[in-house]
């Protein structure tokens, strides 16, 4: 169409893409938190320091695997449709 009102050309929407290899980056990163929570839990060290020496329990970073690594396990196409239905 040579006359867009407005002015404007409508835009193609961006669809959301979560690689495969995104999502295994981030379940990396969720099952390193788990097992030094793991390992520090067993070595009975219940609170450590980060780098800012702020306080860390293990089971926060036991906790964190629910953060990290259960956005990471579905199917981008899956992550598509709920957002479709919560902004709908």
């Amino acid at each position: 169409m040579p006359f867009h009102p407005g002015s404007h050309k409508p835009h193609e929407v961006r669809r959301f893409r979560f690689s495969l290899k995104r999502r295994l980056q981030i379940a990396a990163i969720g099952v390193c938190c788990i097992l030094g929570g793991f390992y520090r839990y067993w070595n009975s060290v219940f609170i450590g320091e980060n780098w800012l020496h702020q306080p860390v329990l293990s089971t926060d970073l036991i906790g964190l695997v629910v953060v990290v690594i259960l956005p990471a396990l579905p199917p981008s196409s899956w992550i598509e449709k709920i957002v479709q239905r919560i902004a709908s």
